[in-house]
């Protein structure tokens, strides 16, 4: 069969497209598209792979990006998982190692940071930024927001402080001493004149970061979830600790060294972004959720 055959009563395939197109199972995955080198340059999530490839060549006539991947690809290929956790988890993990050209999204966060609030309400600055990869996962609870620049933590702590009429130099946004020229036109209750108590400010502060606050990890240790497609038999058992995606396995023996990997871990946004929505909301069922001791990895 020729690569195109396929395609005949579907949107056109590329010509130079040196994979068929059938070969691809319509089952849930990651697809990798490749051009004359080695790094992708694009890698793509679906619950039904062949579909989804499909849909690339079908946009190709409307969207740029579609168009130029399109007279850049030259072969496919393509990793199955049992469901779309999977899927999201492998794309995800190789859209940060592989650094795929059309991808943006998902690249690699170099340093992600977070607020700090301090305990003492007369501490200047009331809040430290600090960086995700120097904290112990632990204490991720005690932070508030994730994110990928210092620049957009400034400008969200900006936003916070202007709806919520917080001082300014009370929060480092600011320098100086005495009352702070939002005091002045009214947009800050005065901390800095001495008008509002400090502990006042810092629970009004405390409660404008409450929606923001990073969530603590809600299992004494490891838990696994598992995933199984009845239409393939395949199981996947992902296993997380303190936000962090240890592993993905298949069989008891691996899972066993899943559990008693002992390696450092790194924070990633998507994936605690995406494991707390999978824990949070009503889809994942119990008997699918793992329970596996008591032992934990220091992320950073």
């Amino acid at each position: 069969m020729k690569p195109w055959d396929y395609c005949k009563a579907a949107p056109p395939c590329p010509p130079q497209l040196e994979t068929p197109v059938s070969d691809i199972p319509d089952t849930p995955g990651v697809y990798l598209f490749y051009g004359e080198g080695s790094i992708p340059l694009y890698v793509g999530k679906s619950v039904t792979m062949r579909t989804r490839v499909m849909s690339h060549f079908q946009a190709s006539t409307k969207v740029a990006r579609e168009m130029r991947i399109l007279q850049e690809i030259r072969r496919i290929e393509w990793r199955e998982t049992a469901g779309e956790l999977g899927a999201l988890l492998l794309e995800s993990r190789l859209v940060k190692e592989l650094q795929p050209i059309h991808n943006r999204l998902l690249r690699r966060e170099k340093q992600l940071t977070s607020w700090k609030l301090h305990d003492d309400p007369a501490t200047r600055p009331l809040l430290q930024l600090v960086r995700l990869d120097e904290v112990n996962a632990a204490d991720m609870g005690q932070l508030y927001g994730a994110y990928r620049s210092k620049r957009q933590a400034m400008d969200a702590l900006r936003t916070l402080c202007e709806t919520h009429q917080l001082c300014p130099n009370a929060l480092g946004l600011e320098s100086g001493k005495g009352a702070c020229f939002a005091s002045q036109i009214g947009r800050c209750k005065g901390v800095c004149a001495g008008r509002e108590v400090p502990a006042l400010h810092r629970v009004r502060l405390q409660m404008a970061l409450a929606e923001h606050r990073l969530q603590a990890w809600p299992h004494p240790g490891r838990m696994g979830i598992r995933e199984h497609n009845p239409l393939t038999g395949r199981t996947d058992i992902h296993v997380f600790d303190q936000w962090c995606h240890v592993a993905t396995v298949h069989d008891d023996d691996a899972l066993q060294d899943a559990i008693s990997a002992r390696q450092p871990l790194a924070f990633d946004l998507d994936t605690y972004r995406l494991l707390l929505k999978r824990l949070t909301g009503s889809g994942l069922r119990s008997r699918e959720v793992l329970h596996l001791g008591s032992q934990h990895v220091q992320a950073g």
